[in-house]
């Protein structure tokens, strides 16, 4: 349902929409009672004490993590948030500006260069879970305007300091005064941020392209359907990976859709 899009679930089953892969492996009554009932755990063994939020999908985030983390990380890593697109009544629900998703479930992953998913943490607000064995509370970054006397250097300050440290590179940049091409030197550690921080835009990117359509008011079930998608991501930058070891041939080489396609056919 994410390669081939209609605007109602029914019409993978309708005659004049009807899709073979999807008719000859399931009726559609089959298909909306099992979605209808689908659980990853049973609620009556939730705890009256729980403080998990996400413990509806908990199990296959951490089997999805179990498998993540025992992954080769590659050397340059970024941390960076995503979201599960939900407007829903939920709790968990946040709102992000810029996303091409804003409102939603929110999550931070860690990615690679090549835009392979190593970690991914489910944000439930003061309760969310922090990794303390390695003195890491929180990440993020610092506004000075929010900050009554924050121990922080100036802007003046910092601008009498030069630019940055390490290798210097020269780059070209639109200059709005002279209205025309400048060159200005770069930084080392602006080369290292452009060139390793895209990890989670790039999963973003390729998850967006054919994103499992669904239309449901169970939060679990877009959680389900996103990590499933998300899998599919890593599974295709492995298979990449495997065909540059082996010198595949470019023109053997599945793209996201076909591998996506096989995938499917294969389940």
């Amino acid at each position: 349902m994410g390669c081939l899009k209609y605007p109602r679930v029914r019409l993978y089953w309708e005659n004049a929409t009807a899709v073979n892969i999807i008719i000859e492996n399931m009726s559609r009554d089959r298909f909306f009672t099992l979605r209808r009932n689908f659980h990853l755990i049973d609620n009556t063994e939730i705890p009256k004490n729980n403080t998990d939020k996400f413990i509806k999908v908990r199990p296959l985030y951490d089997a999805i993590n179990k498998k993540c983390n025992s992954l080769p990380v590659e050397r340059r890593l970024s941390v960076d948030e995503q979201m599960v697109p939900y407007k829903g009544h939920l709790q968990m629900k946040q709102y992000v500006k810029g996303k091409p998703c804003p409102w939603g479930i929110k999550a931070f992953l860690l990615c690679g260069e090549s835009g392979m998913v190593y970690n991914i943490l489910l944000y439930q607000g003061a309760t969310t879970e922090l990794d303390t064995t390695n003195q890491i509370y929180s990440v993020g970054t610092i506004r000075t305007n929010r900050f009554a006397d924050p121990p922080l250097l100036t802007d003046k300050q910092l601008t009498k300091m030069g630019r940055g440290s390490g290798q210097m590179d020269t780059v070209r940049r639109w200059d709005k005064k002279l209205k025309m091409y400048v060159n200005i030197e770069r930084p080392e550690i602006i080369t290292a941020y452009n060139t390793s921080m895209g990890g989670v835009d790039k999963v973003d990117q390729l998850i967006s392209y054919y994103r499992t359509f669904i239309r449901s008011k169970k939060w679990t079930l877009r959680m389900t359907v996103h990590a499933f998608d998300l899998i599919v991501i890593n599974c295709w930058i492995q298979y990449k990976k495997d065909a540059d070891h082996y010198n595949v041939n470019k023109n053997k080489r599945k793209d996201l859709l076909h591998f996506r396609m096989a995938l499917a056919e294969i389940l």
